[in-house]
């Protein structure tokens, strides 16, 4: 009876695709194999977000809801209102610079002038909020570019890994060809001393 054998490669002989990992701290790291790219973001990076959301979120409110504008403008005028009264008129009143029915007309004048100008306020509240929203999702796009620079160093690292490990096997293949090779041509030349 004849032996068989079987031509099977043990595990060594196939190239397994290195892992790397590409740590920049605040930029955040990112680890690459064979299945691809995982970035983990650092802990500014993922606060940074928690801010950029919730800047986000209050812009879009204030956007979509003229009433949060309106309601901003008149707490701004509230205080204004107050810091007038207690800072000038109240003073000027007490030195006897004013009377009362001339304070009553300043105060009077400025609610008519705020009047016109409320639109204008409103306005530029709105205004405000879109900027507000832009930079919000600035830093989206901030975030955004730290992952894919990061994870592009780590594709990068893990290439150059790949491509030095492939170099190894092949010059390990090649030494081992030359060494059949050699082998087989020392047995021929030995076969053709024989006969």
């Amino acid at each position: 009876m004849g032996s068989k054998s079987s031509s099977s490669k043990s595990s060594s002989d196939y190239l397994i695709q290195p892992t790397t990992t590409t740590n920049l701290g605040t930029f955040g790291s990112t680890t690459t194999g064979a299945t691809g790219s995982t970035w983990t973001p650092s802990d500014f990076q993922n606060k940074f977000t928690t801010n950029a959301q919730q800047q986000a979120l209050n812009a879009q409110n204030a956007i979509s809801d003229r009433a949060v504008s309106e309601e901003k403008v008149n707490a701004m005028n509230s205080k204004f209102n107050d810091s007038f009264n207690a800072n000038y008129l109240a003073p000027a009143m007490q030195k006897g610079l004013l009377r009362g029915s001339t304070a009553s007309d300043i105060y009077t004048m400025g609610q008519k002038q705020y009047a016109q100008d409320y639109q204008d306020l409103v306005d530029a509240e709105e205004q405000r909020q879109y900027q507000a929203l832009a930079n919000a999702l600035a830093n989206y796009t901030t975030i955004y570019d730290m992952a894919t620079g990061t994870t592009g160093l780590s594709n990068a690292q893990n290439q150059a890994a790949s491509n030095y490990y492939l170099a190894a096997n092949n010059a390990k293949n090649t030494k081992n060809a030359n060494t059949f090779s050699g082998l087989a041509s020392s047995l021929g030349s030995l076969g053709g001393l024989g006969g």
